[in-house]
C-alpha cells in the first residue's frame, strides 16, 4: 500500500496517473520527482475544471533508494 511508503525521502515517483469511474485518464505525471512534492500531483481538476465528488483510482510506479521499483494501485475520495 501506498500508504505505508507515503513520506520517505528514499522514493522516487516515476509515473502517476488518475483516472474517473469509466477509466478515462484525468491526469498524468511522469518523470522522476518525490513522493511529497504538490505541485506534481493531482489537484482534483481536468482541463481547468473542478471534478465531481466520488472516487478516482490512481496508479504509481515507485522508485526505490535501492534501485528496486514497484507499481502500486488504489482509490482516492474525492470530497467537495
Amino acid at each position: 500500500d501506498l500508504l505505508y511508503v507515503h513520506g520517505s525521502e528514499e522514493l522516487r515517483v516515476l509515473s502517476l496517473q488518475v483516472f474517473d469511474r469509466w477509466g478515462g485518464r484525468i491526469f498524468y505525471q511522469d518523470g522522476d520527482f518525490e513522493i511529497n512534492d504538490p505541485s506534481l500531483h493531482w489537484d482534483g481538476t481536468f482541463k481547468g475544471k473542478e471534478m465531481q465528488s466520488g472516487a478516482y483510482l490512481w496508479t504509481a510506479l515507485i522508485q526505490f533508494k535501492d534501485g528496486r521499483t514497484e507499481y502500486f494501485e488504489g482509490s482516492t475520495l474525492l470530497i467537495r
